[in-house]
């Protein structure tokens, strides 16, 4: 029941075969007595090189009777004037015919396997009777738009009378062409008579741009009356035999077209034509580009009328017929030489599949996949960007040979992957005119020539690392880069961009990132350490995620590497940081120890000294710069406090405790005692035995804040200017400018490491540090006395 059921919907469903992948010519023409070569296309894998080759030809029933084949059998009728060559290494074999009759004239089949079910490709062969033999006229034969020259003698008696050529039609013969000026009108624009001179007893007759309808039987003719000189010419007018070109899916095919010198200064163009259609422009010298072709496909122009057409990364429906020409208008039109190519795309390819549109925010990064021939893996690689120019043309961006073109630096990367072939192309930093299409390339295979159109939107880049920074040189240095959860399982890395590529260095996790709000669990930080910064470390560095080997998303970063200021040194040794009347000072708890207070030394210069616990050596100071003021300040960080009053000209500062600073009452006046609070008296009738009454005791809470957190208005600090303090790049230290009302005890929030500032009027010590997003940042509170 099963069988009959599954035979009943075969027969209702038929079986849905794919398009064969062999192919050949659809139609060979040829004359008796004469040979034929016909190649057919198959895929060139490892089964198919060693299956069997045949030639069969179809009977009136479609039965198809093999004539030849690999194997080394050939019919009666084909011995010793056939024979089948394979070429595995090309994907092809070809038969050919000699001795032609009219009796070779039929439909046939060249295919891979068993004749009656394998994979093959219809052919028609028509042969007819040659020219030659049918007259005994002398042939000129001529393709198609081309240039022909007829050549008719004559005797001396007819070398002074009128030259004619006309072309026979039934019973009578219409006059083309004469000496006395007279151009059929059909002619008129494309043929001339030449007559060499008295002594030279042969004219010739020039037709330019020959056309199909100029095929046919011509009479040369010297003199009108019975002794006339007469000839007959056949003109034989060939249409272009189309080349046929085999290719896979997505790979990329070049049309070499050669149309002669006579062209050289015409408009050229490439056309396509399916199904007998019209033959639609693809692309010409006067800047039309067919859109289906938009970004795949290249015109090279050469000398003498010659050109090249390339198009990258073959679809489907690129199959069909191309034609080639020269016409002013960049156009085909009769009568103007043509070039024609058959193009068979076979589905069944080998190159593997790559998205044909990659996308990416402004400011992220896309990864471009490559696939070249795994054949050619020494070769070189590169990227170009395709331009719309009037031909089309694909600078090169990026190599693998370590060229880099310079408006690309530190933002493009080519990296080769031996072994899977593919190479990997990294662009980040994307703006909206990065937005196009590009091309994988290489010297090896271009038939693997590959392409991408790079789509720019709108968005955030998901991994977040500080803008351009500096590192100090001889110091240690630490840069972070924050990941998103959607990457916590991906690996994760840094990398130091140069000309070659961007080679990975060593990393560290540091555990959660505060950068995003949607899964701080699975989102991370992963920072690169280095422990003495060197000259060599300055450049471009990169963080990204790899998930296998495939490359992710990327984010780049600057860091420009500079030594400390060295100052002058006064006549006592002691440092001199000049104006603004600041200086900064590192500082190292609990060995510090301030020696002299920051005194002016006129014209706003500064000096002090600063003199380590644990060496005893003397530092040099940094030279304070602009900041940045920020006037709606918002936020505040817990003070230490110290444990008593510091004065101006103090020559050792205390050690500050680790408690945090207490809320007091702001108001509160020094040397005031405290009053407690007072609380009415209940009638002594109702008076408890114990009063005031026990409050039940509650843990004390001390104030934490956090930055970010509002000012709390309960604390004893009066805010009076805040400023933010950034690292700059060409000097990195912090930087503040102050008119200071009274003695100032600050807070400098987020600075890298503990500092001590000292000025004339008073002490600012730094209590903790923090790095928002990668860059040193400042705040200044003053206190009331």
């Amino acid at each position: 029941m099963s069988r009959l059921f599954l035979a009943c919907l075969l027969a209702v469903f038929p079986v849905v075969s794919m398009k064969s992948p062999i192919f050949g010519p659809k139609e060979v023409t040829s004359v008796e007595g004469r040979s034929v070569s016909i190649t057919c296309y198959y895929p060139a894998t490892s089964v198919n090189r060693h299956t069997r080759k045949y030639w069969c030809r179809q009977g009136a029933t479609g039965r198809c009777t093999t004539l030849i084949s690999s194997e080394g059998y050939v019919s009666d009728d084909y011995v010793g004037r056939a024979n089948l060559t394979n070429f595995p290494e090309s994907g092809t074999f070809v038969v050919d015919i000699s001795h032609l009759t009219r009796n070779d004239s039929g439909r046939y089949k060249c295919g891979l396997g068993i004749s009656s079910r394998g994979l093959n490709f219809d052919v028609s062969l028509e042969v007819s009777q040659d020219p030659a033999q049918a007259s005994d006229a002398h042939i000129y034969p001529v393709d198609v738009g081309r240039t022909v020259t007829i050549n008719c003698p004559f005797t001396s008696a007819n070398s002074q009378k009128r030259k004619s050529l006309c072309k026979k039609t039934g019973q009578g013969c219409f006059l083309i062409i004469d000496s006395t000026g007279y151009k059929n009108e059909n002619y008129e624009d494309r043929i001339r008579l030449n007559i060499a001179g008295t002594d030279t007893l042969v004219f010739s007759v020039v037709i330019n741009q020959v056309l199909l309808s100029d095929a046919g039987t011509y009479v040369c003719q010297a003199g009108d009356d019975a002794k006339a000189d007469k000839s007959n010419v056949y003109l034989q007018v060939l249409e272009p035999e189309p080349e046929l070109v085999y290719r896979d899916l997505r790979s990329s095919v070049t049309f070499d077209c050669s149309l002669g010198p006579e062209v050289a200064n015409t408009a050229k163009f490439l056309c396509q034509q399916k199904n007998g259609e019209a033959c639609n422009v693809v692309i010409n010298t006067l800047g039309k580009k067919a859109q289906d072709f938009q970004g795949r496909i290249l015109f090279l122009p050469k000398d003498n009328g010659v050109f090249s057409v390339h198009i990258a990364s073959l679809r489907k429906e690129d199959a069909g017929r191309y034609v080639c020409g020269a016409q002013p208008e960049g156009q085909p039109e009769k009568g103007w030489p043509v070039q024609a190519w058959e193009l068979f795309v076979n589905e069944e390819t080998a190159i593997p599949a790559s998205p044909s549109v990659v996308k990416g925010v402004k400011g992220g990064s896309v990864t471009v996949s490559c696939p070249y021939n795994p054949k050619d893996a020494n070769s070189a690689k590169y990227w170009c960007r395709w331009e719309e120019a009037q031909n089309g043309r694909c600078p090169r961006l990026v190599q693998s040979k370590g060229l880099v073109k310079e408006q690309y630096k530190g933002r493009l990367a080519l990296l080769a992957q031996p072994g899977n072939g593919t190479y990997t192309v990294i662009l980040n930093q994307l703006t909206d005119q990065d937005a196009g299409f590009y091309w994988c390339v290489t010297d090896g295979d271009t038939s693997w020539t590959s392409t991408v159109q790079l789509k720019v939107v709108e968005g955030e880049p998901s991994l977040k690392v500080p803008k351009n920074v500096t590192a100090w040189l001889g110091e240690a240095f630490k840069l972070s880069c924050h990941f998103p959860c959607k990457f916590y399982s991906f690996e994760k890395y840094w990398c130091k961009w140069s000309n070659e590529g961007c080679s990975p260095l060593p990393t560290q996790n540091d555990g959660p990132s505060q950068a995003f709000v949607s899964c701080d669990q699975n989102s991370q930080i992963v920072s690169l350490n280095l422990d003495t910064v060197t000259k060599e470390d300055e450049g471009w560095y990169w963080c990204g995620v790899k998930e296998g080997p495939r490359y992710g998303e990327t984010a780049a970063v600057y860091v420009a590497v500079e030594s400390r200021a060295k100052d002058l040194q006064d006549t006592a040794g002691a440092p001199k940081c000049w104006s603004p009347p600041w200086c900064l000072w590192p500082w190292s708890w609990p060995q510090g120890s301030w020696r002299s207070g920051c005194s002016e030394l006129g014209t706003g210069r500064m000096s002090t000294g600063f003199q380590s616990g644990a060496t005893g050596q003397i530092s040099a100071c940094r030279t304070l710069r602009t900041p940045e003021i920020l006037k709606d300040a918002t936020t505040w960080e817990p003070l230490q406090r110290p444990k008593r009053r510091l004065s101006e000209g103090r020559t050792s500062l205390p050690l500050l405790p680790r408690t945090p600073w207490r809320a007091k009452n702001p108001r509160r006046q020094r040397g005031r005692p405290r009053r407690k609070p007072t609380r009415p008296s209940p009638p002594s009738s109702s008076r408890p035995k114990t009063w005031p009454p026990p409050q039940p005791r509650m843990a004390q809470q001390k104030p934490r804040w956090s930055p970010g957190s509002p000012f709390p208005p309960h604390v004893a600090i009066t805010l009076r200017i805040t400023l933010i303090l950034r690292a700059l790049s060409s000097g990195g230290s912090a930087a503040c400018t102050h008119t200071p009302p009274r003695r100032l005890l600050p807070v400098l929030r987020g600075c890298a490491g503990p500092f001590l500032v000292a000025s004339k009027p008073g002490l600012l010590v730094p209590i903790g540090g923090e790095v928002i997003q990668g860059v040193p940042t400042c705040s200044l509170f003053e206190r009331e006395n």
